[in-house]
Formats: structure tokens, C-alpha cells, sequence
């Protein structure tokens, strides 16, 4: 399964035309590829340019990787014309895409060993990254027929690092296919200020006819019904036909405006900009009784005259929130979410998730307490039923024995270890081995494990970049996973289960391969459910 980015790439097409049309054609292939939230904060973040420090940054590395090159390879580069950087003993310039092949063959066999190439995290990486494979960084201008034609070949590569970095070329253009120059690469937003009086008028209500306590009270309606269709509110500058009841529940009819309204933001910046003019027709619209009550238990947590954005839970201060910090947050949102989404939870259930409100010390970490759910740790062993433990100490008065350095042998679960690890991983896998190593030693302690796999159910996955594509990794975990816990929860061994894991790391480190493959579970598992093997667990 190839990523969205790659999938975008591959499927955009801009021929000559104007910049207006291939905007909208570039959006259309992404809002195809992406659900509704995604292609709304993408939208937002083109519409803020918030993208142009990158595409300005791939720019300049564009320069930068020409400065570095010999001066025989730098001539080969041509302005407005994609290029390859293939890296062996000294870097090649392919600019003809049939070439690619001899130039990758010519610098497997110049070296002995592939020539390490610095990459960043922001590079659009195609595929897994393998450290004996060359390295080649492609320079080319997304949706072109000429980045087409390279890409079509080193998309079909095997043992090849393939590496995208936007180029355009700046004279023609800056970056548009057919050349609208433009003066300026890194652009911002602006804000344009309408100045209007919006100055209130003093109206004497001397002659206003008094009207009841009851009427001049204030209180949350009962019984009112929610308010229509929202109308345009005709423009009525006379006062004095308001009541005092009328004037302070108009904060309350306006609200009731605002939230009815199929466009609430557009309805709040109606009324905003001449609001003392719908006074006296805003005061005939119906209150929501649900509304009000909703404002007056806020009231006992927002102080008066204080304004507060919430996010899913999230609380943003509006006097420092500005439109790229509020992008970055949506981000984040909706990464959330996606993940929340990617493991199985219903949609309600994410979002509930998603509105837990953060710790104040730590933002970016929440916690949950697990311990009493079984499907959410896998524990290994149980010290006070296992038979294993029965020459334990019973007595838990026993803890007061000396025991040198060494934990209590006592078959009570004082000490337990839960640890979260990725089962597709050289470290998780290293964690794995050593606690089935302490289960064989029998140390007093109790294991619990998490399995905190990368991808999705589907097997599908995203490399160190953020670029989603073809790899074994993301689908070896969810495999591991899969068996894991078909050994603990179908079973019931999570014994069996931790010592599948160990071999797992026994077969992946006899092979000296870079990843985990899917031949190392399956030798594991036939390890784990046949002992005519030989292996004890």
C-alpha cells in the first residue's frame, strides 16, 4: 500500500495553464485521497501559505546539492530541467531517466559499501529504508511530465533508497508550469481593517412604560421553543421601543442567532458588524431555553469577561493563538484521531477519547489507568497462582527477610513491570527477550506487555519521514501482533506468548538482516506451537 503523498504525486498531472487552474487541480487530487477534516486544514494551510518556509527550504538545499557537486556534473543540470543525484564514490547528475539503471549499476560496484547520504526527516522517502542500497535523490517538479518519467522508473527500482525533493526552477516562475512570475517566494498572509463607527446611542427611557419585577428579571426560560430558521434581521435604529427585559436578554438572543444559524461564523460576523442596528429586531427572536442553561453553568467556570477556545477538550488561550498556532493544533487533532480511528475505535469513542482534558505540567502526554482491564496488558505469569512459584515464601510478613540485594522470593505481586514495546523493532524486540530471559531465571517479579505496533490494521504503514508507503516493517508488527495474541487471549499462555516474542528476536538477530521479516514469525511460531523443535519456553 503506497502512501497518500506518493499516491498524490503519482496521480497529479499540470499541464500548461494558469496558475488558477492548477491550484484547483492539485487541491481536487488531494481532497480526493483525503476525508473531509483532512481537506479542510489542508485547505486552510494553502490558503495561509503556511507550506512556503518548506518549499523555500527545498530551494534552497536545490542549491546547495549543486555548489557540492563536481564541476563536470554540475555543468550536466540545466535550469527548469528534473535531475537525479545518484550517490556512489563521487555523486552522478542523470538527467535523462534511461540512464538511471547504468548510473545506480556504476555505483553499487565503485564501492564496497554503500556511501552513507544525509537525509532529513522532511524528505519524501519512497518505500523502506534499506542501509546496503544506493541512495538516489531526485530533483523534480511535482505533477510534470518530466518528474513523471522519473519517477515511473525509480518506482519500479529494487534495492534503491529513493529520495523526492521538490525543485522548480525560479527564473521561469516561481514553481508554475508555463511561468506567472512573482515577486516574492515566501509569502505570508495579510489582514485588511474596515473601519465603522459602531458608536451606541443615548436614549432617554424616562417615558418607557415600567414593567413588572417580573418582567425586568432575568431568569433561564421554560418552555420556549427553539428558535426558527435563521432570517436576515432588519436594520431598526429606535431604542425606545426595547423594554429594560428586551435590552438584557439581547446577549442571550444573540446567541440564540449565532448557534441556530446553518453558518454560525457567518452569522457571528453579521451581527458583528452592525450589531447596534439589529438591536430592536434581535430582541423579538426567541431565546433557546437549552442555550441559556449551557451559558449559566459555563458561568461557573469562566470568569466574567473572559474568553476561552476549546478544542476536543483542549484549552487554547485566544490572546496568544494565532492562525498558524491554531493550524498546527488541528493538526494534532486530527493526527489523534486518525490513530484513535486506525486501531478499531468507533468514532464517538475516539472523540470522547480526544476531549479527556491534558495534563497542565505535561501537554502532550495522557494517561490512562489500565491495570484493571485484562484485554489491555498481557501479563506473562501470576506469582500467587502459577505453579512454578509454589517454593515461594507464602507469608507476607516474609518481606522482612534479608535478602542481600536480590527482590523477596514470595509468591505475592509486589513488584510488577509493564512495558509497552514494538514488536517490528530491533530495541522492542532486544526488551522482549531479556523479560522471557528474568521469566526463566524466576525473578520474583511480574511481567506485563503492551504491543504498540506502527500501521494499521491493514498492514499498512509510515516511514521516519511521515510519508506512508510500501513496507515490511509496519506489517510485520501487526503479524507479530496478531500471533502475540493468539497465543494470550485464545490460549490463554501469555507465557507462550512472551516466549514466541523471544524467538522472534532469536531468528531476526541470526540473520543479520536490517528489518524484521515475515520468515522470522513464521520460524518463531512453528518454534512456539510444535516442541518437537527442541525449544523449551
Amino acid at each position: 500500500m503506497v502512501g497518500k503523498f506518493w499516491q498524490w504525486a503519482s496521480t497529479l498531472r499540470l499541464e500548461e495553464g494558469a496558475a488558477a487552474q492548477q491550484f484547483e487541480r492539485l487541491t481536487e487530487t488531494a481532497a480526493g485521497l483525503l476525508d473531509e477534516p483532512a481537506a479542510a486544514v489542508l485547505a486552510l494551510s494553502l490558503a495561509s501559505r503556511s507550506y512556503s518556509p518548506t518549499v523555500e527550504m527545498f530551494r534552497q538545499l536545490e542549491r546547495s546539492e549543486k555548489a557540492q557537486l563536481p564541476a563536470e556534473q554540475a555543468t550536466k543540470v540545466m535550469p527548469g530541467r528534473p535531475f537525479a543525484v545518484v550517490q556512489g564514490a563521487q555523486p552522478v547528475v542523470v538527467v535523462d531517466e534511461t540512464q538511471l539503471a547504468e548510473a545506480i549499476a556504476q555505483a553499487k560496484s565503485s564501492v564496497p559499501a554503500p556511501v552513507v547520504v544525509p537525509l532529513f526527516e522532511f524528505d519524501h522517502r519512497y518505500g523502506p529504508n534499506c542501509d546496503t542500497c544506493v541512495t538516489v535523490v531526485l530533483y523534480a517538479h511535482l505533477g510534470t511530465t518530466a518528474f513523471h518519467r522519473f519517477h515511473d522508473v525509480l518506482s519500479r527500482m529494487n534495492g534503491v533508497n529513493y529520495v523526492l525533493r521538490h525543485s522548480f526552477d525560479a527564473e521561469s516562475g516561481n514553481g508554475v508550469v508555463g511561468g506567472l512570475p512573482t515577486p516574492m517566494f515566501l509569502s505570508g498572509y495579510g489582514v485588511e481593517f474596515a473601519l465603522k463607527s459602531v458608536e451606541y446611542k443615548a436614549i432617554d427611557d424616562a417615558a418607557t412604560p415600567k414593567t413588572t419585577e417580573a418582567e425586568e428579571e432575568v431568569s433561564v426560560p421554560t418552555g420556549v421553543e427553539d428558535a426558527p430558521t435563521v432570517q436576515p434581521l432588519d436594520e431598526n435604529d429606535r431604542f425606545d421601543e426595547m423594554t429594560k427585559t428586551e435590552i438584557a436578554a439581547l446577549g442571550h438572543a444573540a446567541m440564540t442567532y449565532v448557534a441556530s444559524s446553518p453558518d454560525p461564523l457567518a452569522a457571528l460576523r453579521y451581527l458583528s458588524g452592525g450589531f447596534p442596528s439589529f438591536a430592536v429586531s434581535l430582541s423579538k427572536f426567541r431565546r433557546n431555553s437549552t442555550l441559556v442553561k449551557q451559558l449559566f453553568a459555563n458561568q461557573k467556570f469562566i470568569a466574567p469577561e473572559a474568553n476561552t477556545l476549546l478544542l476536543n477538550g483542549r484549552t487554547l488561550d485566544p490572546a496568544e493563538v494565532d492562525l498558524f498556532t491554531l493550524e498546527d493544533v488541528l493538526k494534532e487533532e486530527l493526527l489523534r484521531l486518525q490513530q484513535l480511528r486506525g486501531i478499531g475505535l468507533p468514532l464517538p469513542v475516539a472523540l470522547h477519547l480526544l476531549e479527556e482534558p491534558l495534563p497542565p505540567d505535561q501537554t502532550h502526554t495522557l494517561r490512562f489507568d489500565l491495570r484493571s482491564s485484562s484485554d489491555a496488558i498481557t501479563y506473562a505469569n501470576n506469582l500467587e497462582t502459577d505453579m512454578m512459584y509454589n517454593r515461594f515464601y507464602r507469608s507476607v510478613n516474609d518481606i522482612m527477610r534479608p535478602t542481600f540485594g536480590q527482590f523477596p522470593y514470595i509468591a505475592k505481586n509486589f513488584f510488577t513491570t509493564v512495558v509497552a514495546l514494538n514488536p517490528s523493532s530491533s530495541e522492542g524486540l532486544d526488551v522482549a527477550r531479556t523479560l522471557h530471559f528474568f521469566l526463566n531465571q524466576m525473578v520474583p517479579m511480574r511481567v506485563g506487555i503492551i504491543l504498540a505496533t506502527t500501521g494499521n490494521r491493514n498492514g499498512g504503514g509510515c516511514t521516519a519521514g511521515g510519508d506512508c508507503a510500501v513496507s515490511a516493517s509496519p506489517s510485520v508488527g501487526v503479524a507479530v501482533a496478531r500471533v502475540f495474541h493468539l497465543f494470550a487471549r485464545t490460549h490463554g499462555n501469555g507465557r507462550l506468548a512472551l516466549f514466541f516474542l523471544s524467538q522472534v528476536a532469536e531468528f531476526f538477530e541470526e540473520s543479520h538482516q536490517g528489518d524484521v521479516t515475515l520468515a522470522h514469525v513464521e520460524q518463531a511460531f512453528l518454534c512456539a506451537i510444535f516442541p518437537v523443535f527442541g525449544l523449551q519456553f
